[in-house]
């Protein structure tokens, strides 16, 4: 990454590019019977995200003086369990009331999520895929 790598920073950019990939799929799949949601946990209490937040060293330096802040933002916002964390996942693949949809995100509740402004714009979503095929190539057979 441009600047260095900080693990919150490209966390974030992956959960970004997966949604906005997972919406333009959605997008170019509609009206084919395949049904394309993004379900979003929310954060859960894990061994995973509790190891991360170990140190500042996640967040770029000129965050870390901020630390006390992102942390406690960090677990302000990461309550839940694992349990809860799945709901949104359960609820894409089995409501029946999702049947016949596509391009939805299922929120940490179970209901739908309005994506954050930008997030659809098609610049964004060639961006994606031209950044997928740079680095993950498909081979052609």
């Amino acid at each position: 990454m441009p600047g260095g790598y900080y693990g919150l920073h490209a966390y974030g950019r992956a959960k970004l590019a997966n949604l906005v990939y997972t919406l333009d799929l959605a997008k170019q799949l509609r009206g084919t019977g395949v049904s394309v949601f993004a379900a979003d946990p929310g954060g859960a209490v894990t061994d995973m995200t509790a190891g991360t937040m170990r140190s500042s060293q996640v967040v770029a330096p000129w965050l870390r003086p901020f630390w006390p802040l992102v942390l406690w933002a960090f677990r302000r916002t990461t309550g839940g369990t694992p349990s809860q964390a799945a709901r949104s996942s359960i609820v894409a693949a089995t409501d029946p009331s999702l049947d016949d949809q596509t391009g939805l995100i299922i929120g940490r509740d179970g209901r739908r999520v309005t994506p954050a402004r930008g997030v659809t714009a098609p610049e964004l979503a060639r961006a994606v895929q031209r950044l997928s095929r740079q680095l993950a190539p498909l081979g052609r057979n």
